[in-house]
C-alpha cells in the first residue's frame, strides 16, 4: 500500500472475458467513496503487434503478450504513489458498450445499504482512495499482483461465458474496433483463459495470497459478490489501521 499520506487501495478484480468483473467494479464505485476504474483493456498493444496464433492465423488478443505489461506496471506503481494517473495517459476503454446488469430496486438498496456501512466504519474517509483494478491477466505477472492490495477473482463456467461474449458486439481497439470471428471463443478465449490460469490453482489450493474466488453464473451472483468485494476491503482498512498503530507505538 502507498506510503504517501493519502491511503491508496488498488483492489484487483479479474477473471475471464464476460465473468462479470467490469459489471462489479462500476458497481463498486457507487459503494466506495473517492473511487474509480483502471481498464487493463487500455494497455492492449496495437493490432500490429498483436501476436498471431500459428494454428488459426488470427490475431490473439486474449494472450499476455497482446498486454502492453511494462507501461501497465509502470501506471500501476504510479497511481500507488500518486492516487492519479499519469498526465499522459489516455482512455479508450469508455467508448465500449457493456450489456450491464439493470441496477433494479433491490440491487440499489444494497448499494445504499453497503456505501451507509462504509462511511460508518472507515474514519477520516476523505484521506482514502480505491482504484479498482479491472482486466483478465491480472494474476499472470507477480509485479503486477505485487501492486494490487486486495485480490478478487470471478469465476463463471464455460456455457455461460460463451453466451455471454457472442452476445457482444464487439470491442473499441487502439487502431479501430474488433468484432470476433465466428468461433473465436473456444479456439482462442477459452483455452487461453485455461492456460494464463492454470497456475492459480493446485487442487482446491489457491496459490496466490488472499486471492478471494467469487462466482457469477446468474445475474443473482452479483448480490453476494458486491457484499464479498465490501466486505474485504473494511476488512482490509481495519487491518491497515492496526498495522499503522502498530508501528506509531514501535516507534515511541
Amino acid at each position: 500500500m502507498s506510503k504517501s499520506s493519502n491511503k491508496i487501495v488498488l483492489i484487483g478484480m479479474s477473471g475471464a472475458s464476460c465473468s462479470g468483473k467490469t459489471t462489479l467494479a462500476r458497481l463498486l464505485t457507487k459503494v466506495l467513496p473517492n473511487s474509480w476504474i483502471l481498464h487493463q483493456d487500455d494497455f492492449f498493444k496495437s493490432e500490429s503487434k498483436i501476436p498471431i496464433d500459428p494454428t488459426t492465423n488470427l490475431p490473439n488478443w486474449d494472450c499476455p503478450d497482446a498486454i502492453d505489461f511494462p507501461k501497465f506496471i509502470k501506471t500501476l506503481r504510479h497511481i500507488h504513489q500518486t492516487g492519479s494517473l499519469p498526465d499522459s495517459f489516455r482512455s479508450k476503454e469508455r467508448l465500449n458498450t457493456r450489456n450491464d446488469t439493470k441496477i433494479e430496486a433491490q440491487l440499489e438498496s444494497l448499494i445504499k445499504q453497503l456505501s451507509n456501512r462504509i462511511t460508518s466504519s472507515i474514519n477520516n474517509l476523505s484521506d482514502w482512495k480505491f482504484i479498482l483494478v479491472d482486466g483478465f491477466l491480472l494474476y499472470w505477472d507477480m509485479q503486477v499482483v505485487k501492486e494490487l492490495d486486495i485480490k478478487l477473482f470471478i469465476q463463471a463456467d464455460y456455457t455461460t461465458l460463451k453466451k455471454r461474449r457472442e452476445e457482444r458486439a464487439g470491442y473499441v481497439t487502439v487502431d479501430g474496433y474488433w468484432t470476433d470471428p465466428p468461433n473465436y471463443f473456444d479456439t482462442m478465449v477459452w483455452p487461453n483463459y485455461i492456460k494464463c490460469h492454470r497456475h492459480l490453482f493446485q487442487g482446491r489450493l489457491v496459490t496466490i495470497e488472499k486471492l478471494v474466488v467469487l462466482n457469477s453464473n446468474c445475474v443473482r451472483d452479483i448480490y453476494t459478490n458486491l457484499e464479498m468485494a465490501a466486505e474485504n476491503v473494511l476488512e482490509f482498512v481495519k487491518s491497515n489501521k492496526v498495522c499503522g498503530m502498530l508501528e506509531e507505538n514501535k516507534g515511541k
